[in-house]
């Protein structure tokens, strides 16, 4: 009966900590979203498909990581539910959420690392150079133009206070 006591406070401690991450990524996620200026600064760094998204891509990474957040904290609070019952059909629906978050993360790193360019990483310095020429001052792309107006003037007010 000990063992059992015993392994029911390491879950509760775990799940704790799960719910602890979640939230962490809820409000990272949203700190995110709601800075509009580092959003907005994003749009440069997209080339490609990607840069025809309504919205930059930093935007649907905030998103996406304030919804992860939430299924970690939800399925927090259901494990420690689970561990308080008895009942093997709730521990089997929590396990099969962690085994498929787990998963869900592991495809997103392995296709971040196989093919780096689908998600916006290490995009090229020539690639760059041509969406500046081709987006900035363009009918329809004023997003691109308020971009690099903006990464201007923050790159020039640094240099002044320095």
């Amino acid at each position: 009966m000990v063992s059992l006591v015993g392994s029911k406070i390491i879950l509760a401690v775990f799940n704790f900590l799960l719910l602890a991450c979640g939230f962490t990524l809820v409000t990272g996620g949203m700190l995110i979203l709601f800075d509009s200026e580092r959003v907005q600064l994003s749009r440069l760094l997209t080339v490609g498909y990607l840069s025809t998204l309504p919205h930059p891509l930093l935007h649907y990474v905030s998103i996406g990581a304030a919804l992860l957040g939430l299924l970690l904290a939800g399925t927090g609070i259901l494990g420690c539910w689970a561990a308080c019952m008895h009942s093997y059909c709730m521990l089997t629906f929590y396990l099969l959420i962690i085994v498929i978050a787990l998963v869900g993360e592991c495809a997103i790193y392995i296709v971040a690392w196989l093919w780096p360019n689908c998600m916006g990483l290490g995009p090229a310095t020539d690639e760059l150079v041509k969406a500046l020429q081709r987006n900035y001052g363009v009918s329809g792309q004023e997003h691109f133009t308020v971009a690099v107006d903006l990464a201007q003037t923050m790159v020039s007010l640094k240099s002044l206070t320095r």
